[in-house]
C-alpha cells in the first residue's frame, strides 16, 4: 500500500491579535489534521523565552520540533512590548537527520529573510523539506527571485533525494509562480493543485469569501525530471475557521499528503 506523508503549512501570525487563543486554536485545528510535517512561518518567539510558538505547538501536538529564529525587534504581544523573532518552524514525525538556516538576501524595507532546510529520513531515504518566507514587498518579483535563485545555490541541492518539497508563505500568486521558478532551473510541481486543490481558494486573507483574496501559500515539489515528482492527494486550504470569531491565525493553511509508491531499500544485515 502506498504510503502518505500529510505535510501543512501555515503562516501563524506572529503575536498579532488574541496569541495565546490563537496558538489554543491552532493546536486543536492540526490535531484533526493529524500531519506528519508542520511548517511554521512568523512563528513568535520572545527572547525570555515565555512566548514560544512552535515549542507550544510541539507540545501539544507531541511532536519534536526545530526552530530558526529570524527578525528580531521589539512587537506588541496583547498588549505587552516584548523583544522577540518572527522565525520559521517545523514539527515532524519522521527522524530529522540534518538541519540548516540559510540567510537570503533581503531590503531593508522588509527585513531579515531566511530559508529553513530539513533534512528527513523517510522510510530508509532522505527527503529534503525547505520552509520559506519570502519578501512581502508589492512589485518585488525581482527580489523575490533572487531569494529563490540563492536557495537554490545550497550545496544540498547537489545531493540526490528521494523528494524534494519546498513550503511555505511565498508571498506571491499562483500567475507569478511559473516567473518566480524560473530562476530554479528545475522542474516544480504545485502540490495544491495536482492534488485537485481549488485554483481560486485563497490563503489571505482568512475571512476571503470564496472567490476573493489571494493564495501566497504553497506546497512545492521541484525536480530535475517531471517524471520523479512524488504523487500528492488530499489537498485543502485548512485552519480557516473561527471559534468565538477568533481565527487560528491571519493566514489560511495548506494541507496535502505526499504518497510514495516506490518500495523502500534493502537492508543488509551481516
Amino acid at each position: 500500500m502506498p504510503r502518505a506523508l500529510r505535510i501543512v503549512t501555515i503562516n501563524t501570525g506572529k503575536g498579532d491579535g488574541p496569541y495565546r487563543r490563537r496558538v489554543e486554536f491552532l493546536i486543536a485545528g492540526l490535531k484533526q489534521l493529524a500531519p506528519d510535517i508542520v511548517l511554521l512561518q512568523e512563528a513568535l518567539a520572545t527572547a525570555s523565552g515565555t512566548l514560544d510558538t512552535t515549542a507550544d505547538l510541539a507540545d501539544g501536538l507531541a511532536l519534536p520540533a526545530t526552530y530558526a529564529s529570524a527578525r528580531t525587534k521589539c512587537r506588541a504581544v496583547e498588549e505587552q512590548w516584548l523583544l522577540c523573532s518572527s522565525g520559521l518552524g517545523a514539527l515532524s514525525r519522521l527522524p530529522l537527520i540534518e538541519t540548516d538556516r540559510l540567510a537570503l538576501p533581503c531590503d531593508p524595507a522588509d527585513g531579515e529573510r531566511i530559508a529553513q532546510l530539513l533534512a528527513f529520513d523517510w522510510h530508509g531515504r532522505e527527503l529534503l523539506i525547505v520552509n520559506l518566507h519570502l519578501s512581502h514587498l508589492r512589485g518585488r518579483g525581482d527580489l523575490r527571485r533572487e531569494q529563490l535563485r540563492a536557495l537554490m545555490c545550497h550545496p544540498w541541492f547537489e545531493r540526490n533525494w528521494h523528494a524534494q518539497i519546498l513550503a511555505g508563505d511565498f508571498n506571491t500568486t499562483p500567475d507569478n509562480i511559473p516567473a518566480l521558478f524560473e530562476v530554479a532551473s528545475r522542474q516544480w510541481l504545485d502540490s495544491h493543485l495536482a492534488a485537485g486543490g481549488s485554483a481560486q481558494r485563497a490563503t489571505v486573507p482568512v475571512d476571503a469569501p470564496d472567490g476573493e483574496g489571494f493564495r501566497v501559500d504553497y506546497i512545492v515539489s521541484i525536480t530535475q525530471d517531471p517524471a520523479d515528482h512524488p504523487q500528492f492527494r488530499n489537498a485543502a486550504i485548512v485552519l480557516d475557521e473561527p471559534t468565538g470569531g477568533i481565527y487560528p491565525s491571519d493566514h489560511r493553511g495548506v494541507v496535502v499528503d505526499l504518497i510514495d509508491r516506490t518500495t523502500p531499500p534493502a537492508r543488509h544485515h551481516s
